[in-house]
């Protein structure tokens, strides 16, 4: 049977493995079982002991077994088997249907016609698949084309098809796989002492009582004399001993808490010491500091309720564990190593005593390096990671330390490696082309394929889609590379364990974590889990945080903070929080900047308009800009200098048009303002009265002539001059020190001058510091003095000088990030954002935005927070180039919240939590943790008068709208998951089929279909969903 077993299999493996690859490939697997060929005995695929087929359309074919068109593999050997196209359908398809397939035949220059044909395409020996990827190389394109072009679209397997089957087929993988250690969960008597010497508590156990010490109060005492170097050994007491497996791992229990482990672990007797019948690898046996409660909740006892009296239960489900880790390294960080080993042992028999000498190689290795050529080295694996879809298991790839040297492998070539060497190569890096002096070419194929070395960084490497080329090349071309054996499993735990890698650096460079904080958030999960929330309550917290201290479990005054908060009009931004939603229409240039039309005197003129994430950036600039020029001393007036003080607003040259820089810019180096009407003549000497006979002259306005002699009368020495950059910017502010002079010969096209002497210049203070109106388009003119905001220029007698690396937050939150195009959207800018690019960081980087030609960076005050939803689409569908500038903080749904908010609600005697954990934990089964449902739902129950009542809306108007979403319609999955007591089962009982040949209605006897009751009995259904027995 394991032969039968393995030949299906295989065929299988290969196919995923092309799929995973080619994603566009899909194809059908066995869907229903026969009464000789079942999925549980191997027949994963249609076919019996002697071949394996696998349909590529979906079409039935001559047989009623077969496709139109499929892979038929048929066995020649132990290890090797043929593979042919089979084609196999006649006239009783429809016309279309026939026409479109005979269209395909010739364009496989076969010939059509009415009999099966099967031509020969490839040979598998020895796990050698390169004839037949190759096939598919050539063959896949073709269906494509073919079935795009047809009249008839869905010929192909579809993506959601092929999703469904193989998720039906992974249970049928499992049994195929190497056993994974079994789990059992053991219960101790508590131990306040970490069960490392006797506890003083006291026990209500009758042993206990007696005087008697219990035996697993001993068990983490790792310095016990009956261990030994190899083992711990302790104890626990059962009723019936546990009917173990070769592998074991105990994970110990006590007052509803997880404890601890004992890896590699056994049960019996092992000393002569009384009370010892279990023992564990000592490098995997462990109490956790931070015990993890609640465990029922959290599901971490499947589908039981509690530990029977027999002293322990079995788990059945290794993604129990998985989230038992997971929710340890939570709780325990300082741990994180320890568990990471006992996991790494779990999946693969690895102990740590055996890897011990490969985390000293690595560790040896990258101590030999710089901090910022480790950061750029693994940043640049990560984005392979990314970019190619690449897996932990991968077994194309190795992660290899050699004579101190890191190289990441694709089959049989380096691909990208880090050199201690400190004189010459230092970065290695494969292309498809040549990309420097210092390249060479592989010596098996020199002409396709080079490898390149830079030396001091890799900041000069720009070639991605030359190197993406090759890197693409070679794991087309690998299925499994022959170097494993010298893979090194710690340094690839640092390319795909985030967690494990900023422990790794933590230890390297001995720093704060708190120097890692990313200012760019993505908080992510199932719908209803609080994601927006907790942004509105991140954003609080980050601009008014003594506020939030205070407040921070009033969600009411959370909420109503984050309104005074929000910028509501740009024209008058009082607000640090703005907000933003993406969808598939936004656009760079909504966010960004971009050309608008605007009407101007009934002309319609095109003028650059700042998106959100510019105006955000100005704004925070802006703050910056005061705490510097405060800090700097420029801005320290007393009262009366500010009341003896005018003002008046300025533009030099059009802020929007970049060929006016040069105007301000020649005004800033020479200590000059400017004005450019009339420039043919000199105003010198003239009256106000002869310049507005000039100015009517010269065809000009009325408006022009007023800023003419503001300009030249108007504006006395000692007067200060504001100038903007548009209407929400002060870039400069001046003190007149000069009069008016006319220059002809000046390197602008301007004459009309006057000199002053700078306050600040080069900076983009947010005018609404400075007045409290928004400043107008007029080139010139005085400012009303009682809206000049005096505490920009006077420094209060009771301020205090503080200096502060904190500027004042701005938060820009952006919500449903993921529905929108990111890399289109973000444009240039999504470098832009990373801490260290970011203004006045150590890497800083700006650009020249393409419309209004201005340089622009982000400040570090801006924080961009996130939202997505996981249902509507994974993390990993995410452009990889934003995933690596953000972190991402996973929001799954909290039980605790609902007790909490709704003080221990009940209906019927049902917690409401819990009624929504059995929900989910069945949606995780079906589906995956990411279409959870969320808490939110439920607390909307929380001042309701009529609980059944709105308890019964929610399930109508949320819940059951969101399962029917999630299964696509399929009602017996969603019965699965609330039960029968909101479903109609009895509609479709009686259906009877029409007559025909065979005996085909017998296949659905007893099929049950379903369907939502229109109305249904809260208490009997609620009663059903949580698995009790419904009194009829």
């Amino acid at each position: 049977m394991n032969k039968i077993k393995n030949f299906h299999f295989t065929v299988y493996e290969y196919l995923i493995a092309y799929h995973a690859v080619n994603p566009s490939f899909t194809f059908l697997t066995r869907k229903r079982d026969s009464k000789k060929y079942k999925k549980e005995d191997g027949y994963i695929l249609v076919g019996n002991d002697d071949y394996a087929t696998a349909g590529l359309v979906n079409r039935k074919g001559a047989n009623l077994s077969s496709r139109a068109i499929s892979l038929f593999f048929v066995k020649t050997g132990e290890n090797s088997f043929d593979v042919k196209l089979d084609i196999n359908y006649n006239d009783d398809l429809n016309a279309t249907d026939k026409n479109a397939l005979d269209q395909l035949v010739s364009r496989l220059n076969l010939e059509s016609n009415d009999t099966r044909q099967q031509v020969a395409v490839a040979q598998v020996k020895d796990d050698d698949t390169n004839q037949l990827f190759e096939y598919l190389n050539r063959f896949y394109p073709i269906l494509l084309n073919w079935s795009e072009s047809s009249e008839t679209k869905d010929f192909l397997v579809s993506k959601t098809e092929f999703k469904k089957l193989t998720k039906k087929i992974k249970p049928y993988l499992k049994s195929n796989q190497q056993e994974l250690p079994q789990l059992i969960l053991v219960n101790l008597t508590w131990n306040s002492k970490d069960w490392k010497e006797p506890s003083v508590d006291i026990s209500n156990h009758g042993y206990v009582k007696e005087g008697n010490v219990p035996g697993e109060s001993w068990n983490f005492q790792v310095d016990a004399p009956w261990n030994d170097e190899d083992y711990l050994y302790g104890y626990a007491q059962f009723t019936n001993e546990p009917t173990i497996k070769d592998n074991l791992l105990l994970i110990f229990y006590s007052q509803g808490k997880i404890v601890g482990f004992y890896g590699d672990a056994q049960i019996g007797n092992f000393t002569e010491e009384a009370f010892k019948n279990l023992s564990g690898d000592r490098a995997l046996s462990f109490v956790l500091e931070n015990k993890i409660d609640g465990i029922k909740e959290k599901g971490f006892l499947e589908d039981k309720e509690r530990i029977g009296q027999i002293g322990f239960t079995y788990l059945q489900e290794s993604v129990t564990f998985d989230v038992i880790v997971e929710e340890a390294i939570r709780l325990n960080p300082n741990q994180a190593l320890q568990l990471d080993h006992l996991k790494t042992w779990y999946y693969s028999g690895a102990t740590p005593s055996d890897t011990q000498e490969d985390m000293d190689e690595l560790m040896s290795a990258l101590r030999q390096l710089s901090k910022q050529q480790i950061k750029d080295y693994f940043k640049h694996l990560e984005l392979l990671k990314d970019e190619f879809k690449l897996n932990i298991n991968d077994e194309r790839i190795v992660f290899n330390i050699a004579q101190g040297n890191l190289n990441f492998h694709i089959g049989q070539r380096y691909v990208f490696n880090l050199s201690f060497e400190k004189t010459s190569k230092i970065y290695g890096v494969i292309s498809k082309n040549k990309l420097n002096e210092n390249s060479e070419a592989f010596k098996d194929n020199p002409e396709s394929t080079y490898f390149n070395y830079y030396l001091e960084n890799l900041q000069n490497f720009t070639v991605l889609e030359d190197h993406f080329i090759a890197v693409k090349e070679e794991l087309d071309a690998t299925i499994k590379c022959s170097r494993l054996k010298f893979d090194n499993p710690f340094f690839r735990e640092m390319v795909f364990n985030t967690p494990f890698r900023n422990e790794v650096y933590q230890k390297l460079f001995d720093s704060n974590q708190s120097s890692m904080i990313n200012p760019n958030t993505i908080l992510y999960g199932p719908p209803g889990t609080g994601k927006t929330y907790l942004t509105i309550a991140k954003a609080v917290a980050l601009v008014d945080p003594d506020f939030y201290n205070i407040n921070k479990d009033d969600r009411e005054k959370i909420g109503n903070r984050y309104q005074e908060l929000l910028i509501s009009n740009w024209e008058k931004t009082t607000g640090q929080i703005a907000f933003t939603t993406f969808h598939q229409s936004f656009t760079y240039e909504d966010f960004v900047e971009g050309i608008k039309p605007v009407m101007e005197s009934d002309d319609l003129k095109y003028k650059v308009e700042d998106g959100i994430l510019k105006k955000m950036c100005l704004l925070a600039k802006g703050s910056s800009s005061i705490d510097e020029l405060q800090t700097d001393g420029e801005l320290s007036w007393d009262e009366n200098t500010f009341e003896q003080s005018l003002f008046y607003k300025l533009s030099l040259g059009e802020a929007a048009n970049p060929e006016d820089d040069i105007i301000y810019e020649y005004c800033i180096n020479n200590n000059l303002i400017t004005l450019g009407f009339i420039r043919e003549v000199d105003l010198t000497g003239k009256s106000q009265s002869q310049i507005r006979e000039i100015s009517s002259d010269n065809d000009r306005s009325i408006a022009a002539a007023q800023m003419l002699n503001t300009f030249v009368h108007g504006l006395q020495e000692d007067d200060y001059i504001v100038i903007s950059k548009g209407n929400r910017i002060v870039r400069a502010l001046g003190k007149i020190t000069g009069g008016y002079f006319y220059d002809p010969n000046s390197e602008i096209e301007y004459a009309h001058f006057r000199k002053v002497e700078w306050i600040f210049k080069d900076q983009e203070v947010p005018s609404k510091e400075i007045y409290r109106n928004s400043l107008t388009q007029r080139s010139l003119y005085k400012l009303d003095q009682s809206l000049i905001k005096k505490d920009f220029f006077v420094k209060s007698a009771t301020a205090i000088n503080i200096e502060t690396d904190v500027d004042q937050p701005y938060i820009l939150i952006i919500d449903e990030i993921n529905r929108g195009n990111v890399a289109s959207i973000f444009g240039e800018l999504i470098t832009l954002i990373e801490t260290d690019k970011r203004a006045g960081a150590e890497n800083e980087l700006s650009v020249i935005l393409p419309y209004s030609k201005t340089k622009f960076s982000v400040p570090s005050n801006l924080h961009i927070i996130g939202t997505m939803n996981t249902a509507d689409r994974s993390i990993e569908a995410l452009d990889s180039a934003l995933r690596r500038r953000f972190e991402f903080i996973e929001m799954l749904p909290d039980y605790d919240v609902i007790d909490k908010e709704l003080n221990q609600m009940d209906f019927e005697g049902y917690q409401l939590s819990a009624i929504l954990k059995i929900i989910n934990n069945r949606i995780t089964i079906l589906i995956d943790r990411d279409h959870q449902i969320g808490h939110s739902y439920f607390l909307k129950l929380k001042h309701s008068a009529d609980l059944e009542k709105n308890l019964k809306s929610v399930f109508k108007n949320k819940i059951i709208p969101l399962l029917q979403e999630y299964f696509f319609n399929d009602y017996v999955k969603i019965a699965m998951v609330i039960g029968e007591g909101f479903m109609d089962k009895d509609q479709y009982s009686k259906v009877t089929f029409a007559t025909s040949d065979g005996d085909y209605a017998s296949d659905y006897d007893g099929v049950v279909r379903y369907e939502i009751k229109k109305d249904f009995e809260m208490s009997k259904a609620i009663m059903q969903l949580m698995g009790d027995t419904v009194d009829e």
